[in-house]
């Protein structure tokens, strides 16, 4: 009867330590779950700004190939005038009344107020500061 009992306390010494493992396996299990649920969060936070930020630079393409159409259309129309000799011609609105202002020595009411707004700042008809 003494070795049933002592087998029987080996027995249950072994299912004792047997639980204390499989214990200390759950908690290790249970902070690797938490690790990783910690981790999917940090992934899930990277990958919204990760589509913020694409969508940022989408927005950002537009707005330059927006921009690039428009350059292309001012080339185009700039090279459009301008002649294959390399010289360029613009368009001086009225032509005939400022030239006949240029020879009589006549000033516009326009080209009155600049003159006097440069005088006033201190600064010459073309922009430069005075001295």
């Amino acid at each position: 009867m003494f070795d049933t009992i002592h087998t029987l306390a080996e027995g249950v010494s072994c299912i004792h330590d047997d639980s204390a493992q499989i214990h200390t396996n759950i908690v290790h299990l249970q902070s690797n779950i938490m690790d990783q649920q910690k981790q999917i969060i940090r992934l899930k936070q990277s990958i919204e700004e990760s589509s913020q930020m694409f969508q940022i630079a989408q927005t950002n393409s537009r707005i330059l190939q927006t921009e690039m159409e428009a350059m292309k259309q001012t080339m185009t129309e700039s090279s459009s005038s301008s002649s294959n000799d390399g010289s360029y011609m613009w368009k001086i609105t009225n032509f005939t009344e400022n030239r006949a202002n240029a020879i009589s020595d006549r000033q516009t009411m326009e080209q009155r107020r600049k003159a006097t707004e440069a005088q006033a700042s201190g600064r010459t008809d073309d922009g430069k500061e005075s001295k």
